[in-house]
């Protein structure tokens, strides 16, 4: 007789149950998924509470309460809230819980106790510690009783130490952030009323019965209501430069781009919805406080760039689940123009992951024509924002030129104020020159006093140039009519002539014509070339025929005659 062996799988329930628990990282989940469970009981009214309790806990002093008015649990669904797996709502439409997986979230709490009223009765189901038994390898145990009515249908869910040991609940739980998950990333904060028209009234009244009170410590109740917030669309291309002559109007750009039931290809009936605003960055601004660098930022820790939140959505049951930036290809001008767009594709074939944090479709090749069909849609809406003389084109120019003539502005302003304070030198002839700053204004110092003074310099300047190589070509015999090639020699200008960075060869140079010379080459130090080589350090002497440059190593090379042009216009000066 042959023995047979039982390998019929089993499942170690313990661990499953403990790994999904301990896959929920982020603190707000407990949110999005009390919030989904609430819609899928048809409540309209849903409050959260979060504060602490000195005197009565069993647990922990903090506490978070979800309280909505939905249809309750009767004991069958109690024991499912519990389980794994067991979710009722799996196969059904209109529910956004189905894998039976987002309640275990809440055995993140030391302490759960959970009062639920439905038609057919009122029942309180409490946990204790339920991660302390699930880490000691045991099932955590649950406790249900029937008790008195105290309220209509609807359930209340009391968490205490949540989420650990956390010694900055208050930072952590703060209003602003909560609000900023509830908009973002929970069904209340659904895109939906993006697709319905405006004159569809019987459409627009689903979308403005369910609303959420929030209590968060100190802060006063705020009442939030359904939907996604996105700006006021504001595209009119000449109304935003007349509205904002500081050429922002590029900022405050506002366009909606929607579509539904769009199937996705033709081998398959699968469709999606779309939502695509393309916004400025002070329109996002406007409605949107936690962004980092905003001045209405009023929270820190959950602060973030636009760059780290805007872009794509991908979304089931209109929650977006993963953003998806890498579908953005070749739009805009800049780097991070993705930061531009504020969309949600939502597709109801795609897949969750145990913890809801990424999607797929089974099929490859639908998820890659997906893909296609939401990058045509991003093309199609680039060509129309940007269309010539019509679009962000303009309004990128008419930046620019703002730009452009506030600096011009700012600079004149700041060069007149500057030239106030700069020494006035009068030449004989009546010429105003001014003490100069850099350069360029040294050259036309040394120019005017050309004009003026023609017998001042030994040499005539020939030929000028500030953009490459040395500035200045000048004949040595100024007697001669015609340039001749042996008579031409290099001058260079500095403002100052210091001991560091000359950025050319001292071998080729005849002339060196500054301002002034810096006392540190007065005193000794030497002269030295940005260019490596042995004859690349001078030093600077002053003898009865003039002031020079002389080679350290080679003495006898010809010097470098240097023209220091502030004392020469003030002797010039003295004489007039």
């Amino acid at each position: 007789m042959v023995e047979k062996i039982d390998t019929n799988p089993v499942v170690d329930e313990v661990w499953e149950i403990r790994e999904i628990a301990e896959d929920f990282t982020e603190p707000f989940e407990i949110f999005r998924e009390a919030i989904s469970n609430s819609y899928d009981a048809h409540a309209k009214h849903i409050k959260i509470e979060i504060y602490e309790d000195e005197k009565e806990y069993k647990q922990d002093k903090f506490k978070i309460k979800i309280t909505d008015n939905g249809d309750g649990m009767n004991p069958e669904q109690i024991k499912r809230f519990w389980s794994l797996g067991t979710s009722e709502k799996r196969n059904k439409d209109g529910y956004i819980g189905s894998k039976g997986h987002g309640t275990l979230i809440y055995l993140k709490a030391k302490y759960i106790d959970v009062k639920t009223t439905s038609k057919e009765g009122a029942y309180e189901s409490i946990c204790i510690e339920p991660m302390k038994a699930l880490l000691n390898g045991k099932l955590y145990k649950t406790e249900t009783t029937e008790i008195k009515k105290e309220f209509p249908n609807g359930t209340e869910i009391l968490l205490e130490g949540y989420y650990g040991d956390e010694n900055d609940k208050r930072e952590c739980f703060s209003m602003e952030a909560i609000k900023d998950y509830i908009y973002w990333f929970t069904k209340h904060g659904s895109f939906e009323k993006e697709l319905v028209e405006k004159d569809d009234k019987g459409s627009l009244k689903r979308y403005t019965n369910t609303v959420i009170t929030l209590k968060v410590f100190d802060d006063p109740e705020e009442t939030i209501k359904f939907g996604h917030v996105f700006p006021k669309e504001n595209y009119d291309i000449e109304k935003l430069k007349k509205e904002y002559q500081d050429g922002t109007a590029r900022d405050h750009y506002v366009k909606k781009f929607y579509g539904k039931d769009i199937k996705i290809s033709n081998k398959y009936n699968y469709t999606f919805d779309y939502v695509i605003y393309i916004e400025g960055t002070a329109a996002k601004k406007e409605y949107n406080p936690m962004i980092s660098d905003n001045k209405k930022n009023i929270t820190s820790r959950y602060s973030y760039k636009i760059a780290d939140r805007y872009g794509i959505y991908l979304c089931k049951d209109y929650i977006p689940i993963m953003r998806a930036n890498e579908w953005i290809t070749n739009f805009g001008t800049g780097s991070n123009s993705f930061g531009l767009i504020h969309g949600f594709i939502n597709c109801q074939e795609f897949k969750l992951t145990a913890n809801r944090g990424s999607v797929s479709i089974k099929n490859k090749e639908i998820m890659e024509d997906l893909r296609e069909k939401v990058q045509d849609i991003l093309n199609k809406i680039q060509l129309e924002i940007y269309k010539k003389g019509e679009g962000l084109d303009i309004l990128n120019s008419y930046k620019d030129e703002v730009k452009t003539k506030n600096q011009e502005e700012y600079d004149y302003f700041r060069r007149s104020e500057e030239i106030k304070k700069k020494k006035k030198y009068k030449l004989k002839d009546g010429t105003i020159v001014f003490e100069p700053f850099n350069e360029i204004e040294t050259y036309s110092i040394f120019n005017a006093i050309s004009v003026v003074e023609p017998s001042m310099f030994d040499f005539i300047a020939r030929d000028y140039s500030s953009n490459v190589g040395i500035d200045m070509l000048v004949e040595k015999n100024k007697n001669h009519n015609a340039v001749k090639e042996k008579t031409l020699q290099y001058a260079e200008f500095k403002y100052i002539l210091g001991s560091k960075g000359f950025n050319h060869g001292y071998e080729h140079l005849s002339y060196i014509i500054c301002w002034r010379v810096d006392d540190k080459i007065k005193k000794g130090e030497l002269c030295e070339s940005k260019f490596s080589s042995e004859n690349d350090k001078w030093e600077y002497k002053e003898t009865a025929d003039g002031k020079f440059l002389i080679n350290v190593d080679r003495p006898n090379l010809p010097g470098i005659r240097v023209i220091e042009l502030k004392p020469i216009l003030e002797e010039l000066i003295k004489k007039d």
